[in-house]
């Protein structure tokens, strides 16, 4: 029987009924699911019937002839083609959507500028006279730029240091970090951090990044959502002792409470993301980034775990000389 669409109808990504013809496609499991789960008329009615039917031309009238056993199933397909063009199977067999393509403007394809070498110290200029306000140029011993520029606050002079210091104390001492997410994912991080890191990934554009501390996994997927930008290709590779779904701030009463586990994001089963769970020394994590990283051209290493100097440098001596030496 010919089928009246050109296009053939799908489910999911296979084709149900092939083009031009009524002659089913299906795979097992979609035509378990069609014959189990569509009140319309479907293969399994159309078997019954036939049974039945042979069955009563058997019992009134004997034997039936091969003809008119041909025609009574060509009967009974073409009653299954017209059900399959009822209204109710149309929806549910919807023709698989085109994807619309995204109309970038011309300047979207230009190279990018050249990156500014980094500033090893800066001295901004007051936009608005707001307080008074003395900039000093210089970094102190800790490296912060500007810090001995002095601000007048509540008839108190504060220098820059002493306010970047004090809040550093109060971000760490009320656990604010626990306050900031990512897709629901507690991230850890301070927002002005976060969105310098990210700032930094764009502006390097690393293939691979390797971040030793996962923790939560809020800081993996937001370093991921920022690199499938510019290359769909990308992989963050996260490595961490303890499992993503127990965080360290929550065991001291300190986690994010209207958070969720990592697990539950899609990003996080996506292909931009990995997580090897073991310290960044152990052998067996060594060998996992060894067969990952040399697909990547461009390698960053983020480290955020151990603050012990003596792991520090042993997992960074192991995972930025292992790229290099790819």
């Amino acid at each position: 029987r010919t089928h009246s669409h050109t296009q053939p109808w799908k489910l999911g990504s296979a084709p149900l009924f092939a083009a031009g013809a009524c002659t089913p496609v299906m795979s097992a499991m979609q035509s378990i699911r069609y014959l189990l789960d569509k009140r319309q008329f479907s293969l399994l009615h159309l078997l019954q019937l036939t049974c039945t039917m042979l069955a009563g031309h058997w019992l009134l009238w004997g034997p039936c002839d091969l003809r008119e056993c041909a025609r009574l199933l060509e009967e009974d397909l073409q009653l299954l083609c017209t059900s399959v063009r009822s209204e109710g199977v149309r929806r549910f067999l919807q023709p698989a959507a085109a994807e619309t393509p995204i109309g970038f403007p011309p300047q979207c394809s230009a190279p990018l500028p050249p990156l500014p070498e980094y500033a090893v110290d800066i001295a901004h200029r007051p936009m608005a006279g707001l307080g008074e306000m003395r900039v000093v140029p210089g970094s102190n011993k800790w490296g912060v730029p500007m810090a001995n520029s002095t601000l007048q606050i509540n008839g108190k002079t504060l220098t820059f240091d002493d306010i970047l210091f004090g809040y550093d104390l109060i971000f760490e001492n009320l656990a604010l970090f626990s306050h900031t997410s990512w897709f629901g994912v507690s991230t850890q991080q301070d927002p002005s951090d976060a969105f310098q890191l990210a700032s930094l990934i764009w502006k390097e554009q690393p293939d691979l990044l390797i971040e030793i501390g996962t923790n939560t996994g809020g800081g993996a997927i937001f370093y991921a959502t920022v690199m499938r930008e510019y290359n769909p290709d990308s992989l963050v590779v996260t490595i961490d002792p303890k499992d993503p779904g127990k965080d360290w701030a929550a065991a001291v009463n300190q986690g994010c409470a209207s958070c969720r586990d990592v697990r539950c994001t899609k990003i996080w089963h996506s292909k931009h993301v990995r997580f090897f769970q073991g310290r960044a020394s152990d052998p067996g994590v060594v060998a996992q980034v060894e067969r990952v990283a040399p697909n990547f051209r461009k390698v960053m290493v983020m480290h955020d775990g151990s603050h012990a100097y003596a792991d520090v440098l042993q997992d960074l001596r192991i995972q930025v000389m292992l790229p290099l030496a790819k």
